[in-house]
C-alpha cells in the first residue's frame, strides 16, 4: 500500500513538473536565480533522461528552464551581502584625509535662499571626487608625495644644516609647498621657494641661517603635532576588508552550499580594491583639520623668521601666505594644474592607471567565468565603470585646461551627481540579477 501511494505522489510530481514547464514555455518564464535554474534542469533529467541536459545549455533551452527577466534574491541574503561586502568597503571612505575647508563653491541656491554647505562641502566633494574620478584622485595625491621626496632631498643638500635641522626644514617646507601652488605666481616667488633659495645661495645662506636656527625646531614640532596621517586607522580598516575577502574565498572553495551569486559580489566589491591604495596615499601624505590650522603656525614662524632677518641682515624678505582654498593646495587630492617639475608625473600616472586598472579586469574576468558563463550583465556593468571613471578624468584634464581654480572645481556637483548614480547602480546588483542574452546562442550554468 506504502509503495502504491509513493509511486502515486512520484508520477503526480513529474505531471505536475511537466505541466509547469508547459506554462513556462507558453507563457514565458521570468528567471528567478541560477540555482532554482539548476534544480529544475536536474529535475527534468531526472524525470525524462531522455533529454540528456548538460549545464551548457542551448538558447531555447535557457529560456525556458531559466526564463528571462531580473531575479530578486532572498531579503536576508540581500541584507547579509550589504552589511559583509558594500557596507565595510565604504567604510574605508572614512580613513581618507580631508580638510574642514568652507568656500564659495559650497554654497547652494534655491529661488531666493541660499545656503553654504561649509566643510561638509568639502567633505562630499573629496568623497565624490574619489569615487567619480579615482584616476585624478589617486595621481594628485602621488604628486603631493612626489613633491614631499623632491623637498627632502633639496633640504639634505643644504649642507650648513645639521641633521635635525634638515628634518625640521623639510617639515615646514612640505607645509608651505601647500600655499600659492595654484600656477598663478611666478615659482621663485612662491613661499617654499623664498624660504629655500637663500639657504641653497652661498653668499646668502650664512645670515638665514643664523636667523632661522632658534624657530625651526618649535614651528616643525607644532606642525607634525597638527598634521593628522590616520595609520593605524588605515590599517586596521584594511586588515578587517581583507580579512573578509579571504573568508569568503575559503568558504567558495570548501563549501558545496556556497550561493552560486556569490562569486558575482566578490567582482563587484573587488572592483574597488583601489580604495586600498587612495586610503595609503591618503594616510602618508597626511593632511590638517582645517584650512587655518597650518596657515596660523606658518604665519607664526614666517612673522619670526621676518623678525630674525631684520636682526641680521637689515631687511624682511616677507614671505606672504594666501588662504587655503580646496582647490589652491587644500586638498591634496584635488591639484591643477600637475607640476612635472621631477619628470615622474607621466610614469605616475601609469602607475594609477595600473592600480585602477587591475581590479576592474580581476572582477570581469571572475564574472565572466562565473554562472551564466560568458559576457553577462555584471561583466557589462564592470566595464561600464572603468569607461565611466576614465571618461571622468579625460574630461576633467581637459576642463583643466580652460577652467582654472575655483571655476574648475565646480566640477564637484558633476562628481556628485555621477557618484551617487554609480552607487545606486552598485546597490541595486545586490538586490538580484539581470538575467538575458543579448550577445549568446546559449548560457552555461
Amino acid at each position: 500500500m506504502m509503495a502504491v501511494a509513493r509511486t502515486f505522489v512520484f508520477r503526480l510530481a513529474q505531471q505536475l513538473l511537466v505541466f509547469q514547464l508547459l506554462i513556462d514555455v507558453a507563457f514565458g518564464r521570468r528567471f528567478d536565480s541560477i540555482d532554482d535554474c539548476r534544480a529544475r534542469v536536474i529535475a527534468a533529467n531526472a524525470t525524462t533522461p531522455a533529454l540528456n541536459l548538460t549545464f551548457m545549455l542551448t538558447l531555447p533551452q535557457c529560456y525556458e528552464y531559466c526564463g528571462t527577466g531580473y531575479g530578486t534574491y532572498d531579503t536576508w541574503s540581500v541584507i547579509s551581502a550589504l552589511t559583509s561586502w558594500v557596507i565595510p568597503l565604504f567604510l574605508l571612505l572614512g580613513n581618507v584625509t580631508y580638510a574642514k575647508i568652507s568656500s564659495s563653491p559650497f554654497d547652494i541656491g534655491i529661488f531666493k535662499l541660499r545656503y553654504n554647505l561649509g566643510y561638509r562641502g568639502n567633505w562630499i566633494a573629496v568623497i565624490s571626487h574619489l569615487l567619480a574620478n579615482p584616476i585624478d584622485f589617486l595621481w594628485s595625491l602621488c604628486i603631493k608625495l612626489d613633491k614631499g621626496r623632491l623637498i627632502k632631498l633639496r633640504c639634505d643638500r643644504i649642507d650648513i644644516l645639521e641633521p635635525s635641522e634638515k628634518k625640521n626644514l623639510t617639515a615646514i617646507s612640505f607645509a608651505l609647498e601647500d600655499f600659492n601652488n595654484n600656477g598663478k605666481h611666478v615659482k621663485a616667488l612662491r613661499p617654499m621657494e623664498v624660504l629655500l633659495r637663500p639657504l641653497e645661495n652661498r653668499t646668502t645662506r650664512a645670515d638665514h641661517y643664523r636667523a632661522l636656527r632658534p624657530i625651526l625646531g618649535p614651528a616643525a614640532c607644532d606642525l607634525a603635532n597638527a598634521r593628522k596621517h590616520n595609520k593605524l586607522h588605515s590599517t586596521l580598516a584594511i586588515l578587517v576588508y581583507g580579512k573578509e575577502v579571504f573568508e569568503a574565498l575559503i568558504e567558495a572553495q570548501l563549501d558545496s552550499t556556497f550561493p552560486y551569486h556569490m562569486p558575482h559580489t566578490l567582482a563587484l566589491r573587488q572592483i574597488y580594491y583601489w580604495l586600498f591604495l587612495a586610503v595609503i596615499l591618503s594616510a602618508a601624505a597626511g593632511g590638517f583639520a582645517n584650512q587655518w590650522t597650518s596657515h596660523a603656525i606658518l604665519k607664526r614662524f614666517l612673522t619670526e623668521r621676518s623678525d630674525a632677518l631684520k636682526r641680521e641682515i637689515g631687511q624682511s624678505n616677507d614671505i606672504f601666505l594666501e588662504e587655503l582654498k580646496p582647490w589652491n593646495g587644500g586638498n591634496y587630492s584635488w591639484r591643477h594644474p600637475k607640476d612635472n617639475a621631477s619628470g615622474r608625473s607621466v610614469p605616475l600616472l601609469f602607475l594609477v592607471l595600473l592600480a585602477v586598472t587591475l581590479p576592474v579586469v580581476s572582477a570581469f574576468l571572475i564574472s565572466w567565468f562565473t554562472p551564466t558563463v560568458g559576457l553577462g550583465d555584471r561583466g557589462i556593468m564592470e566595464l561600464s565603470f572603468a569607461g565611466f571613471w576614465v571618461l571622468n578624468w579625460v574630461l576633467t584634464y581637459v576642463a583643466s585646461r580652460c577652467w582654472h581654480d575655483g571655476g574648475l572645481f565646480r566640477i564637484m556637483w558633476w562628481n556628485l551627481f555621477w557618484s551617487l548614480g554609480s552607487l545606486a547602480v552598485l546597490f541595486a546588483a545586490f538586490q538580484g540579477e539581470l538575467f538575458s542574452f543579448p550577445f549568446r546562442h546559449f548560457c552555461v550554468l
